[in-house]
């Protein structure tokens, strides 16, 4: 497990006491207490690698943002989705994020320290989304209660998405004031800002709602008081983002991973990426992919074909993983940025679930996504121009567009939307089928089989009713 902590691992070892040091019973190299501010540090580090790399890399290509060039990531893109492949996905986000944000809350308890307990809150709900978006009835109200059972029930997913909702409420009236001092330096996201946070937990709150639109469980009250009375994320200084830094282990898990021997160039851009940005003459593209040098124009890879290498492939942008390059070192991975934000705020206008004017908040998403891959204003101006806002299908486009690099979220998004159309990848394990949801872990499967839940990667999630 290469687990970033950018904080934590620094200071974890200052924590003996003095009064402790001739102990002999006492190894100063395995402290016995931690701070709370230093699991909150270590949580978001683990969070933004898995999201960064083994969520992200497996969302784009389901979701046709990337394709792949080598045998590497084959199955995926073939949709041959092994349990085995799932497993440190899974246990990963469970041990390693969800259990340092649970000690931190009870640390904080212990400090009567409201406001770090709210941060530690909204990002379990953060978590718990993304893993429950992934695979459906998880683990939730037994899934951190170690000492009662090793065997945790599997929660439906419509109980977990109400729990989540009360409990990202519930974090956020914990929040008081500007800035909680005590998580400057170790809060890695916002550095102990509370605005942004409260901002960030709005924002997070319209996307679960706004996810389960289409069910029984939906409060479009909730929505309309969002959308028209509360702080959301609105410009691209108050993204949600996690930055790596520059030294070995605390890179950007991409660059990591590229400039590990023989793996410099295992994702392409995919063809439907790249056509689709083409037919609109999207300025993203250069952003997004480096055309090969043996050729004038982009060239997508279509998904599927894995091993059948062409030169003059698009690959992913050379600046995220130039050897050296502190930019890509540091590149972030994306928790929930101001497009994203917008977005939302548009499809709530537009199914009729809040007022507003959905054509600008529509062109206020794309002018947050260009600025925020360093597309000039000229440039976004003009495409807006050239891609008015025409219907619901239309913020649909733009979100598939938007959420390159953050593939989690791109893969929940698109199949809630179930739009743009994307192809089935040729070489297809999964007939003529993309999987709407991860395989469980075989990890589960062989320890907790009896509450593993009996379905398979074509069956769609409670929410998931199109």
């Amino acid at each position: 497990m290469n687990k970033i902590v950018i904080i934590a691992t620094l200071l974890l070892f200052l924590m003996v006491s003095c009064d402790n040091f001739l102990d002999v019973n006492t190894d100063p190299n395995y402290p016995t207490e931690v701070e709370a501010g230093h699991l909150i540090a270590s949580a978001e580090g683990g969070l933004a690698y898995y999201l960064g790399f083994e969520m992200n890399h497996k969302g784009e290509l389901l979701t046709q943002h990337w394709s792949t060039i080598y045998q590497q990531y084959w199955d995926v893109d073939k949709y041959r989705l092994l349990p085995t492949d799932y497993d440190n996905t899974w246990s990963n986000m469970y041990a390693d994020v969800l259990e340092d944000l649970e000690e931190a809350i009870k640390l904080s308890e212990v400090e009567a320290n409201d406001n770090a307990i709210g941060i530690a809150e909204i990002l379990k709900v953060y978590t718990f989304s993304v893993i429950t978006d992934c695979w459906g009835d998880i683990p939730y109200s037994e899934a951190l209660d170690i000492e009662s059972t090793f065997t945790p029930v599997y929660d439906p997913q419509r109980d977990v998405y109400l729990g989540l909702i009360a409990q990202l409420e519930s974090a956020s009236s914990k929040l008081s004031g500007d800035e909680e001092a005590s998580l400057a330096t170790q809060d890695v996201i916002f550095n102990g800002n509370l605005n942004r946070w409260k901002s960030f937990a709005n924002t997070l709150k319209l996307r679960l709602l706004m996810r389960i639109s289409d069910t029984d469980a939906f409060d479009a009250a909730k929505v309309s008081s969002l959308v028209s009375g509360t702080a959301l994320i609105a410009g691209n200084n108050e993204n949600a983002v996690f930055t790596y830094g520059t030294s070995d282990g605390n890179f950007n898990p991409l660059y990591e991973r590229f400039n590990t021997p023989g793996r410099s160039r295992d994702l392409s851009a995919s063809a439907t990426m790249v056509d689709q940005l083409k037919s609109l003459n999207d300025p993203r593209l250069d952003a997004f992919f480096d055309m090969s040098p043996d050729t004038t124009e982009f060239v997508g890879n279509p998904n599927g074909y894995g091993a059948q290498i062409e030169s003059n492939y698009a690959r992913i942008s050379y600046s995220w993983w130039e050897p050296g390059n502190l930019a890509a070192q540091t590149r972030p991975t994306l928790l929930l940025t101001a497009a994203e934000s917008y977005l939302l705020q548009a499809e709530a206008v537009a199914l009729g679930h809040a007022s507003g004017d959905a054509a600008d908040l529509y062109a206020k998403a794309i002018a947050a996504s260009m600025e925020q891959w360093g597309v000039e204003e000229a440039e976004a101006n003009s495409y807006i121009a050239s891609n008015p806002y025409l219907d619901i299908n239309s913020i649909y486009l733009q979100k598939w567009i938007a959420l390159f690099d953050q593939g989690a979220e791109a893969y929940s998004s698109w199949r809630k939307a179930d739009y743009p159309e994307l192809p089935v990848a040729a070489n297809s394990q999964n007939g003529n089928l993309i999987p709407v949801r991860f395989p469980y872990p075989y990890d589960e499967i062989s320890t907790n089989e009896q509450n593993v839940p009996s379905v398979n990667i074509n069956t769609k999630l409670w929410w998931d009713t199109k």
